[in-house]
């Protein structure tokens, strides 16, 4: 599986945005899937807030990754979209990866 951190790039032109995070394999929050991590980037908090565990609700293996990436990509307000569930990981939109 991957490292314990995932590290991303937030350029200064794509702000402001919101960043928020879900999980359904850790953390204190109740959700309905079992992704192992979902980061939405979306033009505010709420929204990202709002889609992030909308999405975690929906990943209950691999295979649901690129069909929900699809479903939400679409939104108006996602900046990007990032996925991992067991050994696979998932990305759309405005999100960049950094080595530390």
């Amino acid at each position: 599986h991957f490292e314990d951190k995932i590290y991303l790039k937030i350029k200064a032109a794509g702000t402001p945005c919101g960043l928020c995070s879900s999980s359904g394999s850790f953390g204190h929050s109740l959700s309905m899937g079992s992704s192992d991590l979902v980061v939405v980037m979306a033009k505010s908090t709420i929204s990202a807030d709002g889609a992030a565990t909308s999405i975690a609700n929906n990943i209950r293996g691999p295979k649901d990754i690129s069909k929900t990436i699809s479903s939400y990509k679409n939104i108006k307000d996602i900046k990007g979209i990032l996925i991992v569930k067991d050994d696979r990981l998932g990305v759309w939109g405005n999100i960049e990866f950094i080595n530390n």
